[in-house]
């Protein structure tokens, strides 16, 4: 009965939501899920806790609210891969967008948010398939004007699913001590150019 009372009378104000995220995220991202408490919340933000559970009604809706704004952003990956300009433009346009998005998050979040919340770690799952679709439909073009080179196009999509995978699995880029951002660029740099050096 209480409960109900407390979330009829509180407001939700999409500015201080926005504001309240924006101070979390970095933390989230960094230290991961599983190490930021209620008392955290309020150090961070400087608001009391009642002012952060006025408008979230829990931990987990303010995880789920820095997630979708993630989601949203990266989902314009679509639109800058198939924009104007060259297959080499276009691909790096993309890469460089992603990589800003991922800057920050740590393989923790990822293993945090997998464990605790696998109703939004879906999310993550959905947007990997995306961006598969997206990729082949990508390589595909760039193959028929003659821009790549003629690779199997399945091949393509199973390294760039492997390393997905590997990316967000919180226990191997950890245990290997990469940088989520510096690991995406250093792939996709090798994509692009490849490892043998033009004479």
């Amino acid at each position: 009965m209480g409960r109900t009372s407390l979330d009829k009378n509180r407001v939700k104000s999409p500015q201080k939501r926005a504001e309240l995220a924006t101070l979390l995220a970095p933390a989230f991202m960094k230290l991961g899920i599983k190490a930021i408490s209620a008392k955290d919340l309020s150090t961070i933000t400087g608001k009391s806790k009642a002012t952060i559970y006025q408008h979230f009604s829990s931990k987990h809706e303010v995880i789920a609210y820095i997630l979708a704004g993630k989601m949203e952003e990266l989902e314009k990956f679509s639109s800058i891969i198939n924009s104007e300009g060259t297959f080499e433009i276009r691909y790096k346009n993309a890469v460089s967008f992603v990589s800003k998005i991922l800057k920050g998050i740590t393989p923790i979040f990822f293993r945090d948010l997998e464990e605790l919340h696998p109703e939004l770690w879906k999310q993550i799952e959905q947007f990997k398939e995306l961006a598969l679709s997206v990729l082949g439909l990508f390589y595909k073009e760039g193959i028929r004007a003659e821009s790549f080179n003629q690779i199997n196009i399945e091949y393509l999509l199973l390294h760039d699913e492997i390393f997905f995978n590997a990316l967000t699995s919180g226990e191997m880029l950890s245990n290997k001590n990469f940088h989520l951002t510096d690991a995406f660029d250093a792939y996709f740099e090798i994509r692009l150019h490849g490892i043998i050096r033009n004479k």
